[in-house]
């Protein structure tokens, strides 16, 4: 269930960086422009933010602006940060709740020998796991966008 939760939060946050990223039409489209720090929202603005004074020859803002704390720079790789995040604990507990689920489905007779039951079985999941994504998309769209295009 929880493998679900993260996959559904890094669906919201994926809709997220595709809002901010795609154009600027779209971006226009959500309340992030109505918000102060544009130097933070507007990706055409924010990848200054990594630099000295906005110049990538005056080297980085801070230690680490330009690669691993970039997610500390502006919302798109603060969103992505956690979408990557999020993707990966739902993966992870995916493989530590799928075999817990497997092992008790043979203890109740299921067939896990046979080839055709675990992929049966996987695709349940792989389903289960894609609805719970595109549901944190639509509703992240439904939470951002005030104005449709």
């Amino acid at each position: 269930m929880a493998a679900f939760i993260f996959f559904f939060f890094a669906g919201y946050f994926n809709c997220m960086c595709d809002y901010i990223n795609t154009s600027y039409e779209r971006y226009a489209s959500t309340w992030f422009i109505k918000l102060r720090n544009q130097h933070w929202w507007d990706i055409s603005k924010s990848s200054a933010n990594k630099w000295k004074n906005g110049l990538k020859a005056n080297g980085e803002a801070f230690f680490g602006s330009s690669t691993f704390l970039v997610a500390f720079t502006d919302a798109w790789h603060c969103f992505k940060a956690c979408w990557l995040l999020l993707f990966c604990l739902a993966t992870a507990y995916a493989f530590v709740f799928g075999a817990g689920l497997m092992n008790m489905l043979a203890h109740h007779g299921f067939n896990l020998q046979n080839p055709a039951n675990k992929v049966l079985y996987l695709a349940i999941m792989v389903q289960i796991a894609l609805a719970s994504f595109g549901l944190g998309w639509q509703i992240g769209e439904k939470t951002i966008v005030i104005k449709k295009l």
